[in-house]
């Protein structure tokens, strides 16, 4: 296991975390950086300013029908990491990268196509699932304080949603980090506070 150096961000100066994951791509000059992560700390957008080759695992959820009753019960159940693998991972290093992405809300496929670019960035959880080998070459966590999170699962999903992220996908997502090692996989943790 790496040892992982934390860095804490204050939230409103989140550019501190722009320019410390540059600095890390820089030197480190990964071609496939994971960055994996809690709810709502920030993944997402974090890749979508870093980079134009992001893949997000969100595109790999199973549809609801294909989900097992207890998904959070074993990590990974809900996510089609067979189709990640045959889609994503075997095209991984083309110039054009073309895959099913899933849409979780009106539950339909739709086309994605991404040129190629100095580092493809795959964000979300379940990326570093061990069934889909050593795929990356860095990886980075993202943490959030249990507060910022609270408010931003509300202002993104509602005061419903929160209830069901909190007692649904953080444990889940929990689980996974612990049974996977992810926090210690990882080559730099940030702490968004």
């Amino acid at each position: 296991m790496t040892s992982t150096k934390a860095i804490r961000v204050p939230a409103q100066k989140q550019y501190l975390l722009y320019e410390a994951v540059l600095d890390f791509i820089q030197e480190r000059k990964p071609g496939v950086l994971v960055i994996e992560g809690e709810i709502a700390a920030g993944k997402s957008t974090l890749a979508n300013e870093l980079s134009s080759r992001v893949i997000s695992m969100d595109d790999f959820y199973l549809p609801a029908d294909r989900q097992p009753l207890d998904v959070c019960k074993e990590p990974g159940s809900h996510m089609d990491l067979a189709r990640f693998q045959e889609e994503v991972l075997r095209s991984l290093h083309r110039e054009t990268l073309t895959y099913q992405a899933f849409d979780c809300r009106k539950q339909e496929y739709t086309d994605k196509r991404l040129l190629s670019g100095e580092c493809t960035l795959i964000e979300g959880n379940y990326a570093m699932m061990s069934c889909l080998g050593d795929y990356f070459d860095e990886a980075i966590f993202l943490e959030v304080s249990p507060e910022l999170q609270k408010i931003r699962l509300q202002q993104r999903n509602g005061w419903d949603g929160y209830r069901r992220f909190s007692t649904r996908w953080i444990p889940a997502s929990e689980r996974y980090f612990a049974a996977e090692f992810v926090r210690e996989r990882c080559g730099m943790r940030f702490i968004i506070e």
